[in-house]
């Protein structure tokens, strides 16, 4: 899986860790957090925890809110290694070695809740609103369909020209902010076609993270399963 570093006010960190529990899933077994500063011992014992599978096979998520620079340095392995089903949230970004910040993704939050890219979101708004009141492809086959395919593969290239070097954490990101949206508009035709997206979003986040995988492809994929299978 991957890591993160968080970076903002302390309210902004605890409902993001509050929110991603919920989210993951992660049950209070597969919890481990740190409360005080992260020493060498602390750190043995995450790695023999490490050894093993998280209980019962779920997620599980490790919390370090303050480290010594002797735990940081031996954290480093381990971060580049991390097991599928393991998760690192650092919530002291202030003390952490650049070796440490290299090995994770920055998350800047700010009053209480996640930045999201404007533009982005505004694309993929677009996007799910042209399609949230449609009925469900099938095969994609004939005219409509083939038409339906080629804006779908139109709004991939787009994406991807306006930002490069998009990233599907920012995706999920922009897709939790338009969800919240439509709850609140009561968008219920709509709701399900993001909350597809978004699922699938989170089953193939820790492939794209671990993996050199061609993120277009990938995106391209999900959406093709979701719209026209």
């Amino acid at each position: 899986m991957t890591s993160y570093v968080l970076v903002g006010d302390l309210e902004s960190k605890k409902k993001f860790l509050s929110s991603f529990i919920n989210e993951e899933n992660i049950s209070s077994y597969n919890l481990f957090d740190y409360q005080e500063t992260l020493k060498i011992p602390q750190v043995r014992e995450i790695k023999k925890l490490l050894s093993t599978r998280a209980f019962n096979n779920a997620r599980r998520l490790f919390v370090i809110r303050d480290a010594t620079l002797e735990a940081q340095n031996a954290l480093l392995k381990t971060l580049e290694e991390l097991p599928d089903d393991t998760t690192f949230i650092f919530l002291g970004d202030s003390n952490l070695i650049p070796t440490i910040i290299s090995r994770a993704r920055l998350l800047k939050l700010e009053t209480g809740k996640i930045n999201v890219d404007g533009a982005l979101s505004n694309m993929l708004r677009k996007f799910i609103d042209e399609r949230g009141g449609q009925a469900p492809y099938g095969s994609g086959t004939g005219r409509a369909g083939g038409k339906d395919l080629y804006s779908t593969f139109l709004f991939s290239e787009e994406l991807f020209t306006q930002s490069p070097d998009l990233n599907f954490v920012d995706l999920i990101f922009c897709l939790r902010d338009i969800l919240f949206k439509q709850i609140q508009e009561d968008s219920f035709e709509k709701i399900g076609l993001t909350l597809r997206l978004l699922k699938s979003l989170y089953r193939h986040l820790p492939f794209v993270e671990n993996n050199n995988l061609n993120k277009r492809l990938l995106l391209e994929r999900i959406l093709i399963e979701d719209f026209f299978s």
